[in-house]
C-alpha cells in the first residue's frame, strides 16, 4: 500500500468533472463509488465508538463490540470509492488516513462540502435524477423522501430502506447486493462508507451524500422536519450535529 500524499497538494477534480464520471458510469452500466470523508467518520476510526455520545448505550448502534466489523466493511468502501470527498486542509483527516493505512494516491478527491455546487447542475437534475435509473434509496430520512423524490423526478425506485444503526446498515449492504440498482442514494452518516463498498459491489453508481440527501437534492428538506428548507436549514442542521464546527469555514463558496 502506497504512502498518503499530501491533501493539500493533491489536485482536486471540479463538479463538473465529478458529474460527467457519475453521468458517464450510469450510461455505460459501470459500478462508481463516491465516498464523503466526514468528521464523524474520523472520530468513529479514532475512537472506535459513535461521535455521538448518547448513541453509545442505544440499542443497534455502534460500540465497541462489533467496531471491527464495522471498521472492516468502512474501510472496504473507502478502499474501493473511486472519489473521496475531503478537505484539502484538514490535518485531522489526514492524520486519520495515515494512521488507518487509507491510500489515495490513485484516487480522485473532491470538496467533501460540495454538495449545495451539484443542485445548480442542469446535468444532475436531467441526467441523474432526470432518468429512470433503477435507484435505491438507503439511509437517513428516506421513507421521508421518497415520495418527494417520486413527485419530481422519474426514477424507478426498487429499494427504499432506514440504516440509522448497524443492524440495519448490514441488512441494507444485502439487500442492495440482492436488489442490484444501478443508482444508490446514500445518506447514513458514518455508516455511508459501508453502503457505497456494497453497492459498487452490486454494479450500482454508489453516491454518498452526507449527513442528509437534501444537499443534493436541491437544498430541500424532506417533509416532517423542524428545518426550515435552504441555507438556513442546512446550516441549523448542521449546528445540531456538530455545534463546534466551523460552518462557516465548511459551507464557503468554494471557486471550483
Amino acid at each position: 500500500m502506497g504512502m498518503l500524499v499530501d491533501l493539500a497538494e493533491r489536485h482536486f477534480i471540479t463538479i463538473e468533472d465529478l458529474l460527467e464520471l457519475i453521468i458517464h458510469a450510469l450510461r455505460d452500466g459501470k459500478p462508481f463509488g463516491l465516498t464523503r470523508w466526514a468528521d464523524s467518520s474520523n472520530w468513529v476510526l479514532a475512537h472506535g465508538e459513535d461521535p455521538v455520545p448518547v448513541m453509545q448505550y442505544r440499542e443497534g448502534y455502534l460500540t465497541r463490540a462489533y467496531f471491527p466489523e464495522f471498521k472492516a466493511a468502512f474501510m472496504h468502501g473507502a478502499q474501493t470509492s473511486d472519489v473521496l470527498g475531503v478537505f484539502a486542509n484538514d490535518l485531522w483527516t489526514k492524520q486519520i488516513m495515515n494512521r488507518v493505512g487509507l491510500d489515495v494516491a490513485g484516487k480522485k478527491l473532491v470538496f467533501a462540502w460540495c454538495n449545495k455546487h451539484i443542485n445548480s447542475r442542469r446535468e444532475w437534475t436531467d441526467e441523474v435524477l432526470g432518468k429512470p435509473w433503477r435507484t435505491a434509496l438507503i439511509g437517513n430520512r428516506m421513507p421521508d423522501l421518497q415520495p418527494w423524490l417520486a413527485e419530481r423526478f422519474p426514477l424507478e425506485i426498487v429499494e427504499c430502506n432506514t440504516a440509522t444503526d448497524w443492524p440495519e446498515v448490514k441488512t441494507a449492504m444485502d439487500t442492495l447486493r440482492q436488489s442490484r440498482p444501478q443508482l444508490a442514494i446514500l445518506c447514513a452518516g458514518w455508516y455511508t462508507s459501508c453502503l457505497v463498498g456494497a453497492a459498487k459491489e452490486a454494479g450500482a453508481v454508489a453516491l454518498s451524500c452526507g449527513h442528509l440527501p437534501d444537499y443534493y437534492l436541491g437544498n430541500h428538506f424532506p417533509p416532517n422536519t423542524e428545518f426550515p428548507p435552504g441555507i438556513e436549514g442546512n446550516e441549523r442542521h448542521a449546528l445540531a450535529h456538530f455545534p463546534d464546527s466551523d460552518w462557516i469555514a465548511q459551507s464557503r463558496e468554494i471557486q471550483l
